[in-house]
């Protein structure tokens, strides 16, 4: 029996409303609907494809968990390997990689672009004709763990752009994290459970991708922020500016906070401005990263000429912080256990209130972070 037309269209039309609804929520942040009737689209949508399993596709939004645990995670080397850059603390520190950059381009004009240091996963997506076909982590930089089973349960991911003139290979590399309030609100649920709350997203975003069952994580709320590019085949960008402005409009999330820097001292004015912003992020950041923007044809020619790590980007980090406030009235008085994050973070538990203390760099006082409770 042929599907009746009413029914194709039907699910065309919710799958095209429910790939909106996540571009709205995630990339634009200006959601069009709430969570709740989101949900009645998504479920529709289920019940029809159930209805019909012969009109299921990958790319649905149905199909973003698996239905079986995976049984291990394959290893994939990266077309373009994912390198690591060089840290840096001071403003002579950030001048002096201004003055490499300059000598490798050799006269070539330039800006920065600089955006938070997003301290999550990292990660690779790959697109084939405008589809997801493999999420990987960094690895060593050359070899990373096939994740596209779990990247697939992310809704910030898309299965499928957005638009149109999409290239033929479109690899986007960004950060997989754990935003606060659900890191937060899943912790709340373990102390209920009398089970010991997770140190901090980071560690507990790279557990939670390890998980070979992805039903298991899809609900913990994890999501993704672009920052750099891949392989690209079928397509070039005058600038890495309208690189991440093309992959915005294709519905890849990237952030709303990076700015284009026409000087290193615009740069380091942005550093001193953002020491007093970064805590109010939905994610934990330690800095941000400083990225040559003379387009990326160009970022690969000179990276050999500028030897610091794949020479066209640097991390300043932030490793102080005198605007914590003392509060250890708010230590319990019973001695309930104290376990130490991997940056310096001690979580306590007290009934259903916990919170991240965070040292400052001279250990003298310390702050509770995102406290919460009822």
């Amino acid at each position: 029996m042929s599907v009746p037309k009413s029914i194709n269209k039907e699910i065309a039309q919710l799958r095209g409303d429910l790939e909106l609804h996540n571009y709205q929520y995630h990339v634009l942040d200006a959601p069009l609907i709430s969570d709740r009737e989101y949900d009645k689209l998504f479920q529709r949508l289920k019940d029809l494809e159930a209805a019909h399993p012969e009109l299921i596709t990958p790319d649905s939004p149905t199909q973003r968990v698996g239905e079986k645990p995976i049984e291990g995670f394959e290893h994939v080397k990266h077309a373009v390997p994912m390198l690591s850059i060089d840290n840096t603390y001071t403003a002579d520190e950030v001048r002096k990689f201004d003055e490499r950059v300059a000598k490798g381009l050799d006269g070539v004009e330039y800006a920065y672009i600089v955006d938070p240091k997003i301290d999550g996963v990292s990660a690779t997506l790959r697109y084939e004709a405008g589809r997801l076909t493999l999420a990987a982590t960094r690895g060593d930089g050359r070899t990373g763990d096939d994740i596209t089973a779990n990247a697939r349960t992310i809704r910030a991911i898309p299965l499928k752009l957005r638009g149109k003139d999409w290239p033929g290979v479109l690899e986007v590399r960004g950060e997989i994290y754990w935003p606060r309030e659900a890191f937060d609100r899943h912790n709340e649920i373990r102390v209920e459970k009398g089970l010991d709350p997770f140190a901090n997203p980071r560690n507990a975003t790279s557990g939670t991708l390890k998980s070979l069952d992805s039903q298991a994580i899809a609900d913990r709320g994890l999501s993704f922020i672009a920052h750099g590019a891949g392989e690209i085949d079928g397509a070039s960008f005058e600038t890495a500016s309208a690189f991440f402005k093309t992959i915005g409009n294709w519905g890849v999330p990237t952030t709303a906070y990076q700015r284009v820097c026409k000087t290193i001292d615009d740069v380091i004015a942005f550093i001193d401005e953002w020491d007093e912003q970064r805590h109010a992020l939905e994610y934990e950041t330690d800095g941000l990263v400083i990225k040559v923007d003379p387009g990326q044809a160009h970022c690969l020619k000179i990276s050999h000429r500028i030897h610091h790590a794949d020479g066209v980007a640097i991390a300043f980090l932030h490793i102080g912080n005198d605007r914590y406030v003392d509060c250890f009235d708010d230590i319990p008085s019973n001695h309930q256990p104290f376990r130490l994050g991997h940056q310096g973070q001690i979580w306590l538990a007290q009934k259903r209130r916990f919170g991240r203390i965070a040292p400052n760099i001279d250990g003298v006082k310390a702050g509770l972070l995102n406290q919460t409770g009822r």
